[in-house]
């Protein structure tokens, strides 16, 4: 088996983790010939500030700093950030401005020798004094690595992002490649990076600034679109657009460092990628190899026939399921796709009974916690304790989670690149590998598209179901959802009674208040033998009347009259108000919580300083600054939805939230609704959202990797 390059095999203790991810930082002051707490070397050194690491044997030679960073004046913001912080209790930004008005940086020499001057005396009362006591030893470890990194502009996910990736070795990064590590923290644009460069003192070279923003762009349009590559000329006009930089000028100095990228052609277009991207590419591909070569056939391709298989409600497989389940039997890696009413459920009961009748042990994954909930809910499959992908990957040290002959992965097409190359590194040498998905659903959340590339690739068997077999059972949502796939707009029918798939015209201004009256009357008088939890808002956007946070507001106030609230805070610009009984959804992953990113929850209530969340059998104790990762999940987006089911779905489709809309996108959210969908909002709006089949492509190199394979 390989572990050797996955973060989730080495399990490190807390205290290893801690000291390897420790960014300690020192500052120094030059002034003229004055004393130096420490020798910095360099062709001169002028009068001013310095942050340099504080790993001696790293960083110097006989005592002497070789490797640190310019500031030139005092790093005063980042201070006053820092005593601002949680650390100080009771210290506002009003008694930091006192304090470094007295002081300046000399309170950190203060607060290093626990003696405070009587300057400081002067200034604060001694219950800020003893604040700042209390917050130096809770963070001295970290003060001058806080202080620099706020001073940079950084945000606090972004300061972690540095502890983690490069701890004290930022200093080093950032003096050899500048402009590459910078581009790397999240969320930092490019105007950020700039500033950034400036206020340490470091230039880069022209042709440094073009690589660099090359860089920045391909990476800023995985984070943003999920591309793992660009058409070249894309790439080219936005370097030129960032930089003002001629485009015959961008282009020279690409090739000119053409080893620094991959370069490929798709359908006579250029285009390049990242060495980082190519290289992820080609390590699928090569574990791809190893499970093939490694593959240990069941049999000499063994076919079975109907009658040995078994299925739910003693259910005949069709010509197409008993295929695919013959492929899957004998084939080392194996995609199964199809929409809804395919039979993909049926499907896989009768690939796990082949498999079980020939002595193999199945483990049964899913991208989140709903597609695993989802496939829990089926007696037959329960018994195989069906996890999401991550979990799987957590608990890869223990004995039972290696030994599986075949791994099945539903919701296939949810998976990003990066969680397919984690997900293959783990696939045990021998065993084989089901991918089941409906290739036109929306792609992952994440970087790539990788169960069409696999498709497309053609190197790997796939096997399609169709379920046409039984056309005429289907529900009209299923007719729905088949229709709008295919592009065509049908006639649906405008009344909730008659139909389990119903369209109701609302002009944009009233399609919030249809929305609610259809949450809290139609769902509920059509479906009154469910609960209202299992009914759904659907909603494209996050913004405007019929957007995520403002139906979400009035559902919450609705539901929430004559309550008080068990917690209520501002957090910076967001406000989180929480009651008890609230529907609440995961924003991310939460390891040592066990919750996951998109996990659906409800508050119970607040116990002692912790706030209680029950998530499905599992009651889980948020602290509050854990309750930062829950929002209000009346209404979701529709991305947020994939791999779930819900018994009753609205979706608001309306000319506010048009240029968010496409046919993958509809299509997703009406697949959502088992017995209820209603749409709400305008019929063109439909049209126009139809009629727009590329929005949701990305571009990728995986494909042409596996197709060299």
């Amino acid at each position: 088996m390989r572990k050797d390059n996955s973060p989730f095999k080495t399990k490190r203790s807390k205290d290893e983790k801690k000291k390897q991810n420790t960014l300690d930082l020192r500052l120094h002051v030059q002034v003229g010939e004055g004393p130096k707490p420490v020798a910095l070397s360099g062709a001169t050194l002028n009068d001013g500030w310095y942050v340099y690491s504080g790993n001696k044997s790293k960083n110097s030679n006989n005592g002497i700093v070789t490797n640190f960073i310019y500031l030139n004046k005092p790093p005063l913001a980042g201070l006053k950030l820092y005593l601002s912080s949680y650390y100080f209790q009771g210290i506002g930004p009003k008694v930091v401005d006192t304090i470094c008005d007295a002081v300046g940086m000399k309170i950190i020499a203060i607060l290093k020798n626990g003696s405070p001057s009587s300057v400081l005396h002067s200034v604060v009362n001694a219950k800020i004094i003893k604040s700042l006591k209390v917050g130096w030893e809770n963070s001295k470890e970290i003060a001058i690595g806080y202080i620099f990194m706020s001073e940079l502009g950084l945000t606090a996910t972004q300061r972690r992002f540095i502890i983690d990736q490069y701890g004290s070795t930022i200093i080093t990064c950032l003096n050899k490649f500048p402009f590459d590590t910078l581009i790397k923290i999240p969320r930092l644009n490019f105007t950020e990076t700039e500033t950034i460069l400036k206020r340490i003192n470091i230039e880069v070279s022209e042709e440094q600034f073009i690589l660099g923003t090359a860089n920045f762009k391909l990476l800023q349009s995985e984070r943003s679109y999920g591309n793992t590559c660009a058409p070249l000329a894309t790439l080219i006009s936005g370097v030129s657009e960032l930089t003002d930089i001629n485009k015959n000028k961008i282009q020279q100095i690409l090739e000119a460092n053409e080893k620094k990228f991959d370069w490929f052609n798709i359908e006579n277009s250029n285009f390049i990628q990242s060495r980082r991207s190519k290289e992820r590419d080609e390590k699928i591909k090569t574990e791809f190899q190893r499970i093939n070569i490694e593959f240990q056939r069941i049999g000499s391709n063994k076919n079975f026939v109907r009658s040995e298989l078994k299925t739910w409600d003693n259910l005949k497989l069709s010509d197409e399921q008993l295929s695919a389940v013959n492929t899957s039997v004998n084939e080392a890696i194996s995609v199964i796709t199809g929409g809804p009413g395919a039979g993909k459920t049926t499907m896989v009961i009768g690939l796990v009974s082949a498999l079980q009748s020939v002595q193999q042990k199945v483990k049964i994954c899913a991208p989140t916690g709903r597609a695993a909930k989802k496939i829990k809910e089926n007696p037959f499959l329960k018994k195989f304790d069906p996890s999401t992908i991550h979990r799987f990957l957590g608990k890869m040290n223990a004995s039972d989670e290696t030994d599986f002959d075949v791994m099945i992965v539903d919701e296939a097409s949810m998976i990003d690149i990066d969680l397919l190359l984690l997900l293959l590194e783990n696939i045990p040498d021998g065993a084989s590998l089901v991918f089941i998905g409906d290739p036109d659903q929306l792609p992952s959340v994440g970087p790539g598209q990788i169960f069409k590339d696999i498709i497309n690739s053609g190197s790997i068997a796939v096997s399609r179901l169709t379920g046409n077999f039984r056309q005429t059972e289907f529900s009209d949502i299923i007719k729905a959802a088949r229709g709008i796939n295919q592009g065509n707009l049908l006639d649906y029918s405008n009344s909730i009674q008659e139909s389990d798939f119903a369209f109701i015209e609302a002009r944009n201004e009233h399609v919030a208040d249809r929305v609610i009256a259809s949450y809290f009357e139609d769902l509920p008088n059509k479906l009154s033998d469910y609960d209202q939890s299992e009914f759904q808002i659907l909603s494209p956007m996050r913004r405007h009347s019929a957007g995520i946070e403002n139906l979400n507001k009035i559902i919450q106030t609705k539901l929430s009259r004559g309550k008080n609230p068990i917690f209520e805070k501002v957090f910076g610009k967001m406000e989180r108000k929480f009651f008890s009984g609230d529907k609440v959804i995961m924003t991310k992953n939460n390891y040592d919580l066990g919750v996951m990113n998109g996990d659906v929850g409800i508050i119970i209530g607040k116990e002692n300083d912790n706030y209680l969340v029950k998530f499905e059998d599992t009651k889980i104790n948020f602290s509050e600054l854990e309750l930062r990762s829950l929002e209000l999940a009346y209404a979701i987006s529709i991305h947020k939805s994939q791999g779930s089911e819900y018994s009753g779905v609205i979706i608001p489709i309306t000319m506010e939230h048009s240029f968010m809309l496409s046919r993958n996108l509809i299509y997703t959210a009406i697949t959502r609704g088992k017995q209820q969908v209603i749409l709400i909002g305008q019929r063109e709006c439909l049209r126009k959202a139809i009629a727009r089949v590329m929005k949701d492509r990305r571009y990728t190199g995986l494909e042409q990797s596996l197709k060299a394979s």
